[in-house]
């Protein structure tokens, strides 16, 4: 899974992040929060799709302050499967940073 736990991402790049894949699963919901447990942002992804990349609005909102991250993976009959543990970003406003 990407962006790794407490992860300081450049803010002038896209933020994809990955998931693992998990058998059964057919659906999986990102979930990204503020520290209070605000939603930031949530999308929805289909087995095929093994990434997403955040809308770029994302790092206006959340500038660089440290929101927390996790997937859940629904099976067929659209229950909750599996849930990853959450990981926790923030954004650099220092240009390329890594």
């Amino acid at each position: 899974m990407w962006p790794d736990e407490r992860a300081v991402l450049p803010a002038d790049k896209p933020v994809d992040f990955t998931r693992t894949l998990i058998d059964n699963a057919t659906t999986y919901r990102l979930e990204v929060e503020d520290l209070q447990g605000n939603p930031t942002i949530s999308a929805i992804l289909t087995t095929g799709i093994g990434a997403y990349r955040a809308p770029s609005w994302l790092k206006d909102r959340v500038r660089d302050t440290v929101v927390r991250w996790h997937v859940i993976a629904f099976g067929q009959a659209g229950k909750q499967i599996a849930q990853t543990d959450w990981r926790s970003l923030r954004f650099s406003r220092e240009v390329g940073l890594k």
